[in-house]
C-alpha cells in the first residue's frame, strides 16, 4: 500500500484543498518548503498559503510527513516512507535525503522515560555531502 492510500484510509477529512495538495506532494522527489509546494500550481488553484501550511502541519503530526529545517530558517517536508520512527541524512548540496531507523539511542531513551519524562521523543538529522556531490566536489 502506498502513501497516498495510508493517507486515505487513515480517516483524515479530504477536503478538496487537501486533495489537490497531497496531489502536488506526491509528485515531489525532494524535501520542499510550503512556500515551494504553494508556487507549485497551488496558488493558481486559489489555494491560499495559509491552507498549504495547516495540511502539512496536519500531515505532519500524523506522520505521513517528516519535517526538519536543515540548517535553514524554514521547514522542509519530505513523505514519510515509514510511521515508523527514523533518523535522517540530508546533502547540503543536492537536498537528497536518506533516511535509516536503526536507532542507537533506544537504551538512553528508555532510561529518560525512568526519570519520570513522558510523551519523549527525539530526532537526529546529518547534514553533509552524499556520496555523488562528494565525487562531483573531488573531481573539480
Amino acid at each position: 500500500m502506498g502513501w497516498s492510500d495510508n493517507l486515505l484510509q487513515s480517516g483524515i477529512k479530504m477536503t478538496l484543498q487537501r486533495k489537490l495538495i497531497t496531489s502536488r506532494i506526491e509528485k515531489e522527489s525532494q524535501p520542499f518548503s510550503a512556500e515551494e509546494l504553494h508556487a507549485k500550481g497551488l496558488k493558481q488553484k486559489q489555494i491560499d498559503l495559509a491552507t498549504v501550511y495547516r495540511t502539512l502541519s496536519l500531515l505532519h503530526e500524523k506522520g505521513f510527513l517528516q519535517k526538519s529545517e536543515f540548517g535553514e530558517r524554514k521547514s522542509r517536508y519530505w513523505k514519510s516512507t515509514t510511521q515508523r520512527h527514523q533518523h535522517t541524512l540530508f546533502c547540503k548540496d543536492c537536498g537528497s535525503i536518506e533516511t535509516f531507523s536503526d536507532c542507537q539511542l533506544h537504551d538512553q531513551h528508555q532510561d529518560l522515560l525512568k526519570l519520570g519524562f513522558t510523551e519523549l521523543t527525539h530526532r537526529v538529522e546529518f547534514i553533509g555531502r552524499c556520496p555523488s556531490c562528494s565525487q562531483q566536489e573531488a573531481t573539480k
